[in-house]
């Protein structure tokens, strides 16, 4: 008991295998994309955390410092095992304090994952014991800017997804500008390294909080896939077999064959081949069946279409395309 609340012990054999009982009954029992943990770390303001008589009989010529963040890190070691060795293409991810540790020019103030909490979250990607972090980078100028990058170049191959702190705009909390946003948006989507940005809180966001939700519509006008986790080692599916496609008054049905745990993305573009690699041509995402219906749209030019498949990994395959099919111009009776 710490502060008036109880806390499982890191450092206790028992805490990570209740843990890992837990995740295996999740893993096994539900068809989860991922599993995703938050305060898997030391309480905040810990000096006076009663561990005491633990560290001094399980030290193993560690400081306390480190002895806690080497707790820590195996806990995620054992989670991740136990979820990987289950279904691997489950997503093991977590979220960290916005600031792993002080950078170079700038300093955390010490509030900071590794200092504050024991989260050592860059050794995780770099050991390979989370597939990504989501850092909760609730600030903002030198407090977030310099650190987003830091989360980039410490990633390892892994995905970061910034946390904004959207709930900053509301009145009663910082009171942020729309503009403030925009620009962090800005330069997370710029920043090579980063897998993308989650919104922290979705009450502010469904809320329309100082135009939120109108401008998100905006920075993001196309559907997304989830980035794959290329470091399982899983090769991409092949691209879809058997495509076929009907006419039906002001429809036309595309199909294709289907296979055991895949999902379909339809892309259309007014050029043919369609260029796959293009967001902007991305009409459909994650369809479970073989078939994807299309009303004819009154355009200038016919439509064409492709599709490709997609593994629980994110693994994406090269597109199948309808040589000699698409939307033809709607015709002006209808």
């Amino acid at each position: 008991r710490f502060k008036g609340a109880w806390y499982m012990e890191p450092s206790h054999p028992a805490t990570a295998e209740h843990l890992g009982a837990l995740v295996e009954e999740i893993t096994t029992r539900y068809d989860i994309d991922g599993l995703h943990f938050d305060y898997i770390r030391y309480p905040e303001y810990s000096d006076t955390y009663p561990d005491a008589s633990l560290y001094s009989r399980n030290r193993r010529g560690m400081s306390k410092a480190d002895w806690r963040r080497a707790n820590i890190t195996r806990l995620m070691h054992t989670l991740y095992a136990r979820v990987k060795a289950l279904k691997p293409w489950v997503c093991v991810s977590a979220a960290t304090l916005g600031k792993h540790d002080d950078v170079a020019r700038y300093g955390s103030y010490g509030w900071n994952a590794y200092h504050t909490v024991y989260q050592e979250a860059q050794r995780w990607m770099r050991e390979g014991c989370i597939d990504a972090i989501f850092p909760m980078i609730y600030y903002t100028d030198n407090h977030f800017y310099p650190f987003v990058c830091d989360w980039g170049e410490h990633s390892y191959g892994r995905h970061v997804v910034a946390g904004m702190g959207t709930y900053q705009l509301h009145p009663d909390e910082k009171d942020w500008s729309i503009e403030e946003l925009v620009r962090q948006l800005h330069v997370v989507r710029a920043h090579p390294r980063m897998a993308g940005a989650a919104q922290f809180r979705s009450q502010f966001v469904t809320g329309d909080v100082k135009g939120v939700y109108g401008l998100l519509r905006h920075l993001y006008p196309y559907p997304a896939l989830v980035p794959p986790m290329s470091w399982m080692g899983v090769a991409p599916p092949p691209a879809p077999q058997g495509l076929g496609a009907s006419v039906s008054k002001q429809t036309l049905t595309l199909t294709w064959q289907t296979a055991d745990s895949l999902h379909y993305n339809v892309y259309s573009s007014t050029t043919f081949p369609v260029d796959t690699s293009d967001p902007a041509n991305l009409v459909a995402t994650r369809l479970a069946d073989g078939s994807y219906t299309v009303r004819f749209p009154s355009v200038a030019q016919p439509r064409h279409y492709a599709v490709t498949a997609m593994d629980r990994f994110g693994g994406e395959s090269a597109p199948a395309q309808w040589e000699n099919v698409h939307v033809p111009i709607c015709p002006k009776r209808f």
